[in-house]
Protein backbone atom coordinates (compact mmCIF):
# COMPACT_ATOMS: atom_id res chain seq x y z
CA UNK A 1 0.00 0.00 0.00
CA UNK A 2 1.00 3.57 -0.13
CA UNK A 3 1.49 5.37 2.99
CA UNK A 4 0.21 9.27 3.27
CA UNK A 5 1.34 11.77 6.38
CA UNK A 6 -0.94 14.55 6.96
CA UNK A 7 -1.75 17.51 9.27
CA UNK A 8 -4.78 19.65 9.69
CA UNK A 9 -4.02 23.57 9.70
CA UNK A 10 -6.20 25.99 11.17
CA UNK A 11 -6.06 29.98 9.58
CA UNK A 12 -8.32 32.67 10.92
CA UNK A 13 -9.82 35.22 8.89
CA UNK A 14 -6.72 37.25 8.28
CA UNK A 15 -4.70 33.92 7.78
CA UNK A 16 -2.87 33.21 10.74
CA UNK A 17 -2.19 30.11 10.83
CA UNK A 18 -2.93 28.47 14.68
CA UNK A 19 -3.15 25.17 16.46
CA UNK A 20 -0.73 23.99 14.07
CA UNK A 21 -0.69 20.45 15.72
CA UNK A 22 -4.28 20.16 17.15
CA UNK A 23 -4.69 17.08 14.30
CA UNK A 24 -2.42 15.26 12.79
CA UNK A 25 -1.58 11.31 11.43
CA UNK A 26 -0.73 8.51 9.17
CA UNK A 27 -2.96 7.22 6.44
CA UNK A 28 -2.05 3.81 4.94
CA UNK A 29 -3.91 2.36 1.64
CA UNK A 30 -4.48 -0.94 0.44
CA UNK A 31 -2.42 -2.80 -1.83
CA UNK A 32 -4.59 -3.55 -5.01
CA UNK A 33 -4.85 -6.78 -5.81
CA UNK A 34 -2.55 -8.12 -9.25
CA UNK A 35 -2.03 -11.21 -11.02
CA UNK A 36 1.72 -12.28 -12.36
CA UNK A 37 2.26 -14.55 -15.04
CA UNK A 38 5.17 -16.64 -15.67
CA UNK A 39 6.35 -19.54 -18.42
CA UNK A 40 8.47 -19.95 -21.38
CA UNK A 41 6.71 -19.88 -24.48
CA UNK A 42 8.29 -21.72 -27.85
CA UNK A 43 5.93 -22.47 -30.72
CA UNK A 44 7.44 -25.67 -31.38
CA UNK A 45 6.83 -26.76 -27.80
CA UNK A 46 2.94 -24.91 -27.40
CA UNK A 47 0.67 -27.71 -26.95
CA UNK A 48 0.75 -28.98 -23.31
CA UNK A 49 2.77 -25.62 -21.88
CA UNK A 50 1.70 -24.42 -18.92
CA UNK A 51 1.90 -20.89 -17.48
CA UNK A 52 1.62 -20.29 -13.48
CA UNK A 53 -0.55 -17.84 -12.33
CA UNK A 54 0.38 -16.56 -8.77
CA UNK A 55 -1.99 -13.64 -7.11
CA UNK A 56 -1.49 -10.88 -4.82
CA UNK A 57 -3.36 -9.29 -2.05
CA UNK A 58 -6.51 -11.67 -3.25
CA UNK A 59 -7.16 -15.45 -3.25
CA UNK A 60 -9.20 -17.63 -5.12
CA UNK A 61 -12.61 -17.95 -3.83
CA UNK A 62 -12.89 -21.61 -3.29
CA UNK A 63 -10.29 -24.62 -4.66
CA UNK A 64 -12.44 -25.29 -7.92
CA UNK A 65 -11.50 -23.40 -10.73
CA UNK A 66 -13.64 -23.02 -14.03
CA UNK A 67 -11.35 -23.03 -17.11
CA UNK A 68 -14.22 -21.44 -18.52
CA UNK A 69 -13.57 -18.19 -16.34
CA UNK A 70 -9.79 -17.66 -17.68
CA UNK A 71 -9.10 -15.24 -20.69
CA UNK A 72 -6.17 -15.90 -23.31
CA UNK A 73 -5.62 -12.14 -24.43
CA UNK A 74 -3.92 -11.94 -28.00
CA UNK A 75 -3.14 -15.74 -28.20
CA UNK A 76 -1.86 -17.64 -31.48
CA UNK A 77 -4.96 -18.76 -33.63
CA UNK A 78 -5.01 -22.41 -32.53
CA UNK A 79 -4.03 -22.01 -28.79
CA UNK A 80 -6.89 -22.35 -26.45
CA UNK A 81 -7.08 -23.70 -22.83
CA UNK A 82 -6.95 -27.61 -21.70
CA UNK A 83 -7.29 -27.23 -18.28
CA UNK A 84 -6.51 -24.96 -15.16
CA UNK A 85 -5.38 -26.69 -11.98
CA UNK A 86 -5.92 -25.11 -8.66
CA UNK A 87 -2.51 -24.91 -6.49
CA UNK A 88 -3.20 -23.25 -3.42
CA UNK A 89 -5.29 -20.47 -2.34
CA UNK A 90 -2.74 -18.12 -4.37
CA UNK A 91 -1.60 -19.86 -7.34
CA UNK A 92 -3.19 -22.20 -10.34
CA UNK A 93 -1.87 -23.55 -13.28
CA UNK A 94 -3.29 -23.44 -16.82
CA UNK A 95 -2.27 -25.55 -19.44
CA UNK A 96 -2.49 -24.48 -22.96
CA UNK A 97 -3.50 -26.91 -26.32
CA UNK A 98 -2.48 -25.83 -29.32
CA UNK A 99 -3.57 -27.24 -33.05
CA UNK A 100 -0.09 -26.43 -35.05
CA UNK A 101 -1.87 -23.68 -36.88
CA UNK A 102 1.51 -21.91 -38.03
CA UNK A 103 2.74 -18.60 -37.37
CA UNK A 104 5.71 -16.85 -37.60
CA UNK A 105 6.17 -13.40 -35.92
CA UNK A 106 6.61 -13.60 -32.02
CA UNK A 107 3.79 -12.80 -30.11
CA UNK A 108 4.97 -10.29 -27.11
CA UNK A 109 1.46 -9.08 -25.43
CA UNK A 110 0.08 -12.46 -24.62
CA UNK A 111 -1.53 -12.47 -20.77
CA UNK A 112 -4.64 -14.30 -19.21
CA UNK A 113 -7.41 -12.76 -17.38
CA UNK A 114 -9.42 -14.13 -14.13
CA UNK A 115 -13.16 -13.59 -13.90
CA UNK A 116 -13.68 -11.61 -10.89
CA UNK A 117 -16.12 -14.80 -9.57
CA UNK A 118 -13.31 -17.03 -8.76
CA UNK A 119 -11.45 -14.43 -6.71
CA UNK A 120 -12.34 -13.25 -3.36
CA UNK A 121 -12.18 -9.87 -4.34
CA UNK A 122 -14.93 -10.44 -7.14
CA UNK A 123 -12.74 -7.97 -9.48
CA UNK A 124 -11.40 -9.47 -12.84
CA UNK A 125 -7.75 -9.78 -12.94
CA UNK A 126 -4.78 -9.53 -16.29
CA UNK A 127 -1.71 -10.55 -15.64
CA UNK A 128 1.40 -9.38 -17.15
CA UNK A 129 2.23 -9.79 -20.48
CA UNK A 130 4.61 -12.78 -21.79
CA UNK A 131 6.25 -13.74 -25.33
CA UNK A 132 5.43 -16.50 -27.10
CA UNK A 133 8.10 -17.34 -29.16
CA UNK A 134 7.37 -18.27 -33.03
CA UNK A 135 9.59 -20.50 -35.22
CA UNK A 136 10.49 -20.18 -38.50
CA UNK A 137 10.08 -23.93 -40.43
CA UNK A 138 12.30 -24.69 -43.47
CA UNK A 139 12.49 -27.19 -45.88
CA UNK A 140 15.48 -27.51 -48.43
CA UNK A 141 15.43 -30.16 -51.93
CA UNK A 142 18.84 -28.75 -53.15
CA UNK A 143 19.66 -28.30 -57.17
CA UNK A 144 18.15 -29.68 -60.74
CA UNK A 145 17.43 -33.42 -61.05
CA UNK A 146 18.62 -34.24 -64.69
CA UNK A 147 17.19 -37.41 -66.14
CA UNK A 148 18.84 -37.04 -69.98
CA UNK A 149 17.26 -38.71 -72.33
CA UNK A 150 14.75 -41.79 -71.83
CA UNK A 151 13.99 -44.34 -74.29
CA UNK A 152 9.62 -44.18 -74.67
CA UNK A 153 8.71 -47.66 -72.54
CA UNK A 154 11.40 -47.77 -70.15
CA UNK A 155 11.96 -45.69 -66.96
CA UNK A 156 15.05 -44.23 -65.24
CA UNK A 157 15.53 -43.76 -61.64
CA UNK A 158 17.25 -41.04 -59.66
CA UNK A 159 17.19 -39.62 -56.09
CA UNK A 160 17.04 -36.45 -53.95
CA UNK A 161 17.03 -35.84 -50.57
CA UNK A 162 14.06 -33.45 -48.42
CA UNK A 163 15.95 -31.92 -45.33
CA UNK A 164 14.05 -29.24 -43.00
CA UNK A 165 13.93 -27.36 -39.62
CA UNK A 166 11.70 -26.67 -37.07
CA UNK A 167 8.83 -29.03 -39.05
CA UNK A 168 5.19 -29.62 -37.55
CA UNK A 169 4.55 -33.44 -36.91
CA UNK A 170 2.57 -34.21 -40.30
CA UNK A 171 2.48 -35.09 -44.14
CA UNK A 172 5.39 -33.91 -46.17
CA UNK A 173 3.67 -33.84 -49.50
CA UNK A 174 5.04 -34.70 -53.22
CA UNK A 175 3.33 -32.47 -55.83
CA UNK A 176 2.69 -34.85 -58.99
CA UNK A 177 3.87 -34.22 -62.32
CA UNK A 178 3.52 -35.78 -65.26
CA UNK A 179 5.84 -38.84 -66.52
CA UNK A 180 7.05 -38.93 -62.76
CA UNK A 181 6.34 -41.26 -59.48
CA UNK A 182 7.91 -41.37 -56.25
CA UNK A 183 8.86 -44.12 -53.49
CA UNK A 184 10.69 -44.10 -50.51
CA UNK A 185 12.56 -46.98 -51.48
CA UNK A 186 14.36 -47.36 -54.74
CA UNK A 187 12.27 -49.45 -57.34
CA UNK A 188 9.45 -49.41 -54.21
CA UNK A 189 5.74 -48.53 -54.27
CA UNK A 190 4.78 -45.49 -55.67
CA UNK A 191 3.84 -42.71 -52.76
CA UNK A 192 2.70 -38.61 -52.84
CA UNK A 193 4.10 -37.83 -49.84
CA UNK A 194 5.70 -39.08 -46.15
CA UNK A 195 5.34 -38.87 -42.81
CA UNK A 196 7.62 -36.60 -40.08
CA UNK A 197 7.04 -36.58 -36.39
CA UNK A 198 8.05 -32.86 -36.36
CA UNK A 199 11.16 -30.79 -35.66
CA UNK A 200 14.39 -30.93 -37.23
CA UNK A 201 14.68 -33.32 -40.97
CA UNK A 202 18.20 -34.21 -41.29
CA UNK A 203 17.89 -36.19 -44.40
CA UNK A 204 15.02 -38.02 -46.49
CA UNK A 205 15.83 -39.86 -49.52
CA UNK A 206 13.06 -39.69 -51.86
CA UNK A 207 13.35 -41.58 -55.54
CA UNK A 208 12.56 -39.99 -58.66
CA UNK A 209 11.17 -42.69 -61.22
CA UNK A 210 10.59 -41.11 -65.14
CA UNK A 211 8.75 -43.25 -67.53
CA UNK A 212 7.92 -41.65 -70.81
CA UNK A 213 4.62 -42.31 -72.52
CA UNK A 214 5.42 -40.82 -75.97
CA UNK A 215 8.68 -39.98 -78.26
CA UNK A 216 10.21 -36.70 -78.24
CA UNK A 217 9.01 -35.05 -75.53
CA UNK A 218 10.25 -32.82 -72.98
CA UNK A 219 9.53 -34.06 -69.46
CA UNK A 220 10.88 -30.45 -67.60
CA UNK A 221 9.08 -29.23 -64.27
CA UNK A 222 8.83 -28.76 -60.74
CA UNK A 223 8.45 -31.23 -57.65
CA UNK A 224 6.12 -28.87 -55.16
CA UNK A 225 7.43 -30.56 -51.98
CA UNK A 226 5.29 -28.72 -49.00
CA UNK A 227 4.13 -29.58 -45.25
CA UNK A 228 5.14 -28.88 -42.09
CA UNK A 229 4.67 -25.53 -41.72
CA UNK A 230 7.19 -24.34 -44.11
CA UNK A 231 6.92 -22.25 -47.48
CA UNK A 232 6.67 -24.50 -50.22
CA UNK A 233 9.67 -25.21 -52.36
CA UNK A 234 10.18 -26.46 -55.62
CA UNK A 235 12.62 -29.52 -56.81
CA UNK A 236 13.90 -29.11 -60.56
CA UNK A 237 13.84 -32.15 -62.71
CA UNK A 238 14.73 -32.38 -66.39
CA UNK A 239 13.85 -35.14 -69.07
CA UNK A 240 13.46 -36.05 -72.94
CA UNK A 241 11.85 -39.26 -74.17
CA UNK A 242 13.49 -40.45 -77.28
CA UNK A 243 13.14 -43.58 -80.14
CA UNK A 244 10.78 -46.12 -78.64
CA UNK A 245 12.95 -48.99 -76.87
CA UNK A 246 12.78 -52.31 -79.04
CA UNK A 247 12.68 -55.98 -77.58
CA UNK A 248 15.61 -57.94 -78.64
CA UNK A 249 14.61 -61.68 -79.29
CA UNK A 250 17.40 -63.92 -78.88
CA UNK A 251 17.44 -68.06 -80.31
CA UNK A 252 19.20 -70.58 -78.48
CA UNK A 253 20.56 -72.56 -80.48
CA UNK A 254 21.16 -76.78 -78.92
CA UNK A 255 22.61 -78.63 -81.87
CA UNK A 256 25.68 -78.02 -83.92
CA UNK A 257 26.47 -79.36 -87.50
CA UNK A 258 30.19 -80.02 -88.72
CA UNK A 259 29.89 -78.33 -91.98
CA UNK A 260 33.05 -77.61 -95.07
CA UNK A 261 32.87 -74.66 -97.47
CA UNK A 262 35.39 -73.43 -100.47
CA UNK A 263 36.06 -69.71 -100.71
CA UNK A 264 36.40 -68.53 -104.17
CA UNK A 265 38.12 -65.24 -104.82
CA UNK A 266 38.27 -63.47 -107.72
CA UNK A 267 41.00 -60.54 -108.23
CA UNK A 268 40.06 -57.73 -110.76
CA UNK A 269 42.29 -54.53 -111.07
CA UNK A 270 40.69 -51.74 -112.48
CA UNK A 271 42.13 -48.13 -113.54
Amino acid sequence: GTNYHFAVYEYNATGTCYNLTKLTGNLTTASLPSLTASATLNEATLNSATVGLTLANDTFADATLSASNFTLNNAPAGVSIQSVAYNSATTATVTLAYNNTDFDTNVTNFSVTINGSELTSASNLTSNNLTITAVTETLSVGSTLAFGNVCNGSSKELSFTVSGTGLKAGTISLGALAGYTYSETSGGTSVTGFSHSGGDLASKTIYVTLTPTAVNQTYNGNIAVSGGGATTVNKAVTGNSTVTAQAITTNTVTTFAQTTATLRATSITQG
